[in-house]
């Protein structure tokens, strides 16, 4: 018998050279496969928290701007009435300055002829809405100017925690919220100079009514009377209050059962909104934040806001509306304001900012980002009108916080301002 001998043989080192070869391309191509789809997937995330984003800031800001102006039963602003109307008054009339926060006294207001001790002044449209074109080196008008929200320190730009984001604005509105109290009837008494006012049987006048004298009467007829309550009797029943009669006899026009009036705490339901953008750092990373700030408190509305823009559409003495920004609307030449309203003799006159008067619109443009990395580049290229048609890149200024790689999309929301 024969013994055959088998020779054992392995790969040779051509052949392992190959196979690692193959082995790394394919490594490679699954390395690009899983980067590219970890990639979409980024992307699609932080857009779709983008698009989220963004629908609910322009929802919460068009809802709330919607009530500029607004006061009880009346579809129309606070101030607007017909020109030279001696039936139907300017309704807000204000005889002091214990006011909710940027309202004007005597002394801040133009009129002719000038005011008295007990005369009554308007209030005009401009302290209903007011907003502040801002870049690095301020604000026009200035944030605290006339009409401005002066019950919170809108903060300065910068970038740090809490900073103000350079070149975003400011939008401050007002407006009265809540249900007020209903008024049985109005006695007026001219030879003591007294106003009494019945309330419906049951009614419980809350503390912060009767806080503060300053009242405000709106009824379904389109006038109002801004009244001082000299003392409530709330133990009665029915339950009154008493008030000074104004200088105005007019101010107390159609207060009767029939035009449904309430009364209205002036300070307590005066409700003063402001928006703005402020940096917000979290673990390290820079995040632009948009804020609201309602009589005072301070509420964050949604991230990732690199802009902030406001627009308005101003009507002028000829009828045609210009579209401006802040800085235009407050320096609106006094030739193309509209002509003021008379009550009881009294206008107020054309002066710097009364274009402010004949806001009938509010444009607000929003440029959000993804908040996280969502794109590879950190000047990922994007659309934003403010700035014009074409493609934009992140700018690389010491005064703007780190943009980092991510996308941005424009959000705009028009509102017209049914109140005025």
């Amino acid at each position: 018998m024969r013994l055959v001998k088998y020779q054992s043989r392995g790969f040779s080192i051509i052949e392992l050279m190959i196979a690692l070869t193959v082995g790394l391309i394919l490594m490679a191509g699954l390395v690009t496969v899983f980067d590219t789809v970890s990639n979409m997937n980024r992307m699609q995330n932080g857009l779709a928290r983008l698009q989220e984003n963004g629908r609910f800031a322009v929802t919460s800001i068009k809802q709330n701007l919607e009530q500029a102006g607004y006061q009880y039963c009346i579809g129309s602003s606070l101030n607007d009435t017909k020109i030279n109307d001696p039936v139907y008054p300017q309704p807000w009339v204000v005889y002091s300055s214990s006011l909710s926060p940027g309202m004007p006294t005597r002394s801040d207001v133009s009129q002719s002829p000038a005011p008295t001790s007990l005369t009554p002044y308007l209030v005009d449209t401009a302290y209903f809405v007011r907003g502040h074109e801002c870049n690095v080196a301020g604000c026009s008008p200035a944030l605290n100017s006339l009409g401005s929200n002066t019950s919170f320190a809108i903060p300065d730009v910068g970038t740090g925690d809490g900073d103000r984001i350079v070149d975003t604005d400011v939008l401050t509105f007002r407006y009265i919220s809540g249900e007020g109290l209903p008024i049985e009837r109005v006695n007026t008494n001219s030879s003591t100079g007294v106003v009494t006012i019945t309330f419906p049987n049951g009614t419980v006048i809350p503390s912060n009514t009767t806080a503060t004298p300053r009242v405000v009467i709106p009824n379904c007829k389109g006038a109002a009377a801004v009244l001082d309550v000299v003392s409530y009797n709330t133990s009665a029943n029915p339950p009154t209050a008493s008030a000074l009669i104004p200088a105005d006899p007019n101010r107390v026009i159609n207060i009767n059962t029939d035009s449904l009036p309430r009364l209205f705490n002036l300070n307590a339901s005066t409700s003063t909104i402001s928006y703005y953008v402020a940096n917000d750092v979290f673990d390290g990373r820079d995040i632009p934040t948009l804020y609201s700030v309602e009589n005072g408190i301070v509420n964050p509305i949604v991230q990732g806001v690199d802009r902030f823009d406001v627009l308005y559409g101003v009507r002028t003495r000829d009828g045609s509306v210009l579209i401006l920004d802040a800085n235009g609307v407050q320096g609106l030449p006094t030739s193309q304001c509209v002509p003021t309203n008379r009550v009881a003799g009294i206008d107020l006159i054309n002066t710097a900012g009364c274009g402010w008067r004949s806001v009938v619109s509010i444009e607000v443009h929003l440029l959000l980002n993804t908040i996280y990395d969502s794109s590879r580049s950190a000047t990922e290229q994007y659309v934003y009108s403010i700035e014009g048609t074409g493609l934009q890149t992140p700018s690389t200024s010491t005064s703007e916080i780190n943009h980092y790689k991510m996308h941005r999309r424009e959000f705009v929301t028009s509102v017209t301002l049914k109140n005025y």
